[in-house]
């Protein structure tokens, strides 16, 4: 149910922003409102999880979704805790979006 309320609200948003910018940078994603910046993380992490494949016999969907189900996190946290990880990491700041979530999880959750 989770999954089907974060889908609808990662059509609705995208829907309301041009094609060219379906990944956004950080600089813009971080001057979003925070259930805005919840709703892009969430369809940012279904992409990231449904299109990578597996990986040494675990694939990044279930450890990542493993992972993040452990410690509760929600969207609205999850959105946060990639805004506080890459604010730290001027690397990140430049980048599309999913970018510093790929970064945040693999240093969160470990890299298969």
């Amino acid at each position: 149910m989770k999954f089907m309320i974060a889908f609808a609200g990662t059509v609705l948003l995208l829907a309301t922003i041009p094609a060219k910018a379906a990944y956004v940078s950080y600089s813009d994603w971080t001057s979003w409102p925070e259930m805005d910046r919840a709703i892009y993380i969430a369809g940012a992490f279904d992409q990231l999880t449904t299109i990578v494949g597996p990986a040494s016999g675990q694939s990044y969907a279930d450890r990542y979704q493993t992972c993040l189900t452990r410690d509760r996190t929600t969207n609205v946290q999850l959105a946060q805790n990639v805004r506080m990880f890459a604010s730290a990491r001027a690397d990140l700041q430049g980048v599309p979006v999913p970018v510093a979530l790929m970064q945040y999880l693999a240093f969160t959750c470990g890299s298969p």
